[in-house]
C-alpha cells in the first residue's frame, strides 16, 4: 500500500518565488505558502486531502493559481489581503508567470 503525500514543492518562475503545500490535519485540507526568496510571504487554507498520487496536488495548484491570479484582477486579489500582505501579495500576484513541479514538468502558467 502507498503511503500519502503529506507535502509538495514547486518551484516557480521567477526563481525566487516558490510555493509549498502541507496537510494540515487539524483543518481537514492543506496550507499553501507562497515563498519570496525563501521566506513565508502568503498563506491560505485550501480543502485539499491528502493522497498517494502528486497529480491530486499539482490539480488543486492549477485551480488555486486560475482563481487566483487569471479570474481577478489586481485589485479585486489585493482587496482579500490584510495590510501586512499587501506588498508581498501583490509582489506575487504580478510576477509570478510559472509553476512547475521540482523536476521542471510544467504545472501552470499564466495566460
Amino acid at each position: 500500500m502507498k503511503s500519502l503525500i503529506k507535502e509538495a514543492d514547486y518551484v516557480c518562475e521567477p526563481s525566487n518565488l516558490s510555493i509549498k503545500l502541507r496537510y494540515a490535519p487539524k483543518g481537514g485540507g492543506t496550507k499553501i505558502t507562497f515563498y519570496i526568496d525563501n521566506v513565508a510571504a502568503l498563506e491560505r487554507f485550501y480543502r485539499v486531502n491528502p493522497s498517494t498520487d502528486r497529480g491530486t496536488y499539482d490539480a488543486a495548484v492549477v485551480r488555486l493559481c486560475h482563481r487566483w491570479f487569471e479570474s481577478v484582477g489586481l485589485d479585486e486579489f489585493i482587496e482579500r489581503l490584510s495590510a501586512d500582505e499587501y506588498l508581498k501579495g501583490k509582489y506575487i500576484y504580478t510576477h509570478l508567470r510559472k509553476v512547475l513541479t521540482k523536476s521542471g514538468r510544467k504545472v501552470w502558467e499564466k495566460s
